[in-house]
């Protein structure tokens, strides 16, 4: 008997690389998103020194509690799709949200499937910016609020589980 006529021997499957390319199809598409806003608001940061607030892109898509209670409600999701700008050189808020997301997120999107998977992130998401907005109602924090960590947060914890 061979290795080859083994049970635990398979030569079948996917390669090491084809294993990457072929989980997590939504977490590349959430991360792609992401990195692609992060790169629009750093495109975007850099105005002229007369023209005072934030910037334009990041100002449209930010989670301001006082423009949600006005009506703005798009911006109970699209602020867990913007970052903090890089900071001493280095973007840590990006880069650690795209990175658990990548490690714990994969696994649940092996579990749940594409589908429910993304469902899931983005209620997170949603679900976040409201507890934020009741929360600055409430006198407990700021006005502003950006970054997808309240979504990947909640898919660590439903890894976990």
């Amino acid at each position: 008997m061979g290795i080859y006529d083994r049970e635990y021997y398979r030569r079948e499957g996917p390669s090491f690389l084809g294993s990457f390319s072929d989980r997590g199809q939504i977490c590349k598409w959430l991360i792609g998103i992401n990195v692609v806003c992060f790169i629009i608001q750093l495109i975007t940061q850099h105005r002229p020194q007369f023209v005072p607030g934030p910037a334009p892109f990041t100002d449209a898509l930010l989670l301001d509690a006082s423009a949600v209670i006005h009506g703005q409600v798009w911006r109970l999701l699209t602020y867990a799709f913007l970052h903090e700008p890089v900071t001493n050189g280095i973007p840590t808020h990006i880069l650690f949200n795209m990175l658990f997301l990548w490690f714990f997120g994969s696994d649940v999107e092996d579990i749940y499937g594409p589908r429910e998977f993304l469902t899931i992130y983005l209620t997170a998401a949603v679900l976040g910016g409201i507890a934020f907005v009741l929360a600055w109602a409430a006198g407990m924090g700021g006005q502003y609020c950006l970054g997808a960590s309240g979504a990947v947060m909640s898919v660590m914890v439903l890894c976990a589980l």
